[in-house]
């Protein structure tokens, strides 16, 4: 099967995860191309070992000459009673403004060109790594073509904007990453959910993250080392690390902190932490390092004594994830989806968002006992490689294929029969 990815701009410091997906798709012998809005704005391409999607990739913004041409022939032939058809939807989204209804309107011509895309690579199928306005350009390409659709919902429903119900009722299946997420999709779209929907947690390749030399807790001895992963942005919550660090040394901890991550978005959040960090003069204890790649992120993972993770709400964490798996203890908030992946007192500790000192007595719990340390950086190996790892997501996705596949290859064979 060759099957169309449509990834949000794509190459991002966060998608880490699409590429690992990719690689294990190509493993169980699905051609995947990758196929995204535009580039990110501050390309910061991190992921140097899996340039050969991030080259190969095709993008509808800014459109090249030959795309525009083909993109309006693809228009003109899918034909007005088409044009009627994507109208009468877009019109009828009753819980919008009109203007918001013609800016969806436009996303006509993107699908336009996903649906010349998919009849020039031979695309089967169109999978969409978002619920947000990508969505809308695969519905667009659906309804103009026939191209067929999934989705893959990575938060919570509300994180994606309005209008949630056209673009999955006309999908042909839908993947969510938890079953939390599971139970909202169900609650807030009801019957427009599609007939397959399916839980497949996001994951690692447990091969390639796994340690060098055994996982040391601290002794008392030198730096507790404190590592943090994610995008410099306040739901990260990275201040409230910043702080918890402080409290640590104030009871007796030897503690450093280095945050993995950068702040791309333009909030200005990494103002904010180095302005925080300079007003308590940490600046000797804490670093932020940017954006960096997987090969320096196991190396921080490897020296380090913990892993934390401070989000105000976290989906699941492929970052706590990672940690896990090189067998290193996690102490992250509970917010979100995160307690199907770490149990409490089992891999590691869950504290209350938004509470440095709760934070910083659950990390100080984990620098006073080794013994503990060592057990929860043990489990939380065993968990990512039983029920965590990258295949189990390609699988899932495979499955799906297969099954609508299947489906209409049976949906044939009884018109056929019906008809003769």
């Amino acid at each position: 099967m060759t099957l169309g990815i449509l990834i949000p701009e794509f190459p991002g410091q966060t998608h880490i995860f699409y590429l690992r997906q990719l690689e294990a798709l190509e493993e169980l012998g699905i051609v995947a191309e990758v196929v995204s809005t535009r580039r990110p704005i501050d390309l910061v391409n991190i992921h140097t070992t899996r340039t050969k999607w991030s080259q190969g990739a095709q993008y509808l913004l800014p459109p090249t000459g030959g795309a525009v041409v083909q993109t309006l022939l693809e228009l003109l032939k899918s034909g007005p009673k088409k044009w009627l058809k994507y109208m009468r939807i877009v019109f009828a989204m009753k819980e919008i403004s009109w203007r918001e209804r013609i800016r969806i309107l436009g996303f006509s011509i993107p699908g336009a060109h996903i649906a010349w895309l998919a009849r020039k690579k031979g695309w089967k199928h169109l999978h969409v790594h978002s619920c947000a306005n990508s969505a809308f350009i695969a519905l667009a390409a659906h309804i103009l073509s026939g191209v067929r659709y999934s989705l893959t919902l990575h938060g919570p429903l509300d994180d994606y904007g309005p209008v949630q119900r056209e673009k999955w009722k006309h999908a042909e299946f839908a993947i969510v990453i938890t079953q939390l997420l599971k139970k909202e999709v169900k609650k807030k779209l009801g019957k427009d959910v599609p007939k397959l929907l399916e839980v497949a947690p996001m994951g690692v390749d447990i091969e390639n993250w796994k340690r060098s030399v055994p996982y040391q807790p601290w002794q008392g001895i030198g730096s507790f080392w404190i590592v943090s992963c994610g995008r410099l942005h306040p739901a990260k919550g990275h201040h409230w690390l910043i702080k918890a660090t402080d409290e640590l040394v104030s009871r007796g901890i030897n503690a450093k902190l280095r945050i993995i991550g950068e702040d791309n978005t333009g909030s200005g959040y990494r103002y904010e932490l180095e302005k925080l960090i300079d007003q308590r003069n940490l600046s000797k204890r804490i670093e932020l390092l940017g954006a960096v790649d997987e090969l320096c992120v196991k190396k921080e993972l490897e020296s380090c004594s913990v892993f934390s993770l401070a989000s105000k709400s976290e989906p699941l964490g492929v970052a706590i994830m990672e940690a896990m798996a090189m067998a290193v203890p996690v102490v992250v908030t509970e917010a979100g989806g995160v307690a199907e992946l770490v149990s409490p007192e089992q891999e590691g500790i869950l504290v209350e968002a938004e509470s440095a000192t709760k934070l910083a007595i659950a990390l100080e719990r984990i620098a006073r006992n080794p013994d503990l340390a060592l057990q929860f950086g043990a489990r939380g190996r065993v968990k990512v490689q039983k029920k965590f790892h990258i295949h189990r997501s390609a699988a899932m996705l495979g499955q799906c294929l297969m099954k609508i596949s299947i489906s209409e290859k049976s949906s044939r064979g009884y018109l056929l029969k019906e008809n003769a």
